[in-house]
């Protein structure tokens, strides 16, 4: 049977995280457009400002540093991909950023860090990141979110009643969103 993770076929929650962070091309802007929604889940989304500005020139010197392993999870089938890259990086008078705090229930941290301290931060900055003070995109058929994976952190609270509700079957499930990707041109 499902067990309810953090993230499955629609279902649980869906952590802060920027996406496809394992891949070697750079998924910059992202489009997520209601379908379907009868169960009124927003998309809550969490801007760079929210989470710097909490944090001391010494942690913001660390977080420019500090290069995670990013893996992806149960949503690649057959293989794990894994791909190093720094949680802030600064080019070209702007700045990228790459965090991903989703728990994946065979593979765990989608984000994994070795350093006590670097692991200390990212969970202080994971304290930032709640319902309470996340932007929320309301989830209207027709609706649509265009963010920039590296500068926007996106996720979404649990669903409940999660096996009665989030079905595999298109036609019956409560929720459906279409997602699209890109590079910047």
């Amino acid at each position: 049977g499902f067990e309810i993770g953090d993230w499955g076929n629609g279902a649980g929650v869906i952590s802060p995280h920027s996406d496809d962070l394992y891949e070697e091309t750079d998924t910059d802007l992202l489009s997520l457009t209601t379908c379907r929604d009868k169960l009124k889940v927003s998309t809550l989304l969490f801007m760079a400002n929210q989470i710097f500005k909490n944090l001391s020139d010494t942690e913001m010197d660390r977080l420019i540093k500090m290069v995670p392993l990013f893996s992806s999870g149960k949503n690649v089938s057959d293989k794990v991909i894994e791909k190093k890259r720094p949680v802030l990086l600064c080019k070209n008078n702007s700045f990228f950023m790459a965090l991903d705090y989703r728990v994946d229930e065979k593979r765990r941290d989608r984000m994994r860090v070795e350093d006590d301290q670097d692991l200390a931060l990212l969970k202080k900055i994971r304290t930032f990141l709640s319902s309470d003070n996340a932007l929320k995109a309301e989830s209207e058929i027709g609706n649509f979110v265009i963010l920039s994976n590296t500068k926007v952190l996106h996720a979404r609270e649990a669903i409940n009643a999660v096996k009665e509700l989030c079905s595999l079957d298109m036609d019956a499930t409560p929720r459906l969103l279409f997602r699209s990707k890109g590079p910047r041109l």
